[in-house]
């Protein structure tokens, strides 16, 4: 089993790999819980929609007090859960709220909303 996730945490992967570090660092950084489908890719191709995706994931854990997957324990699930679009969202109830973190999620970046803000003013 692997462990749960950290406290509300999370990294703007956008930031980073912009940065000088990223172009000598081996392994990117993430959790992941939260990792959008382009940071599963060889090398990652994170972009300006990569954070959204994973504040979606990080609002469905606090407002449910679980993880969008049907099965947490092994890694190979949870990628492929992230990488197929297969995230569980059925603890949230709401319509509009389902709606707004389907369309954060979305496995082409570009068809995400048009930023972290926009998702938030969306919810």
């Amino acid at each position: 089993m692997i462990p749960r996730p950290p406290r509300s945490t999370l990294f703007p992967y956008t930031t980073l790999f912009r940065s000088n570090w990223a172009q000598t660092a081996t392994e990117f950084p993430g959790t992941l819980y939260y990792m959008a489908p382009e940071m599963h890719e060889s090398p990652p191709q994170p972009n300006s929609h990569t954070d959204q995706y994973s504040f979606a994931c990080m609002y469905y854990l606090l407002r449910t007090s679980k993880l969008p997957f049907n099965d947490e324990s092994s890694i190979r699930a949870i990628t492929t859960a992230h990488c197929e679009g297969k995230l569980d969202l059925s603890e949230i109830q709401g319509k509009h709220e389902t709606k707004v973190i389907r369309r954060a999620t979305q496995l082409v970046p570009e068809r995400r909303l048009g930023s972290a803000g926009e998702f938030f003013h969306a919810l």
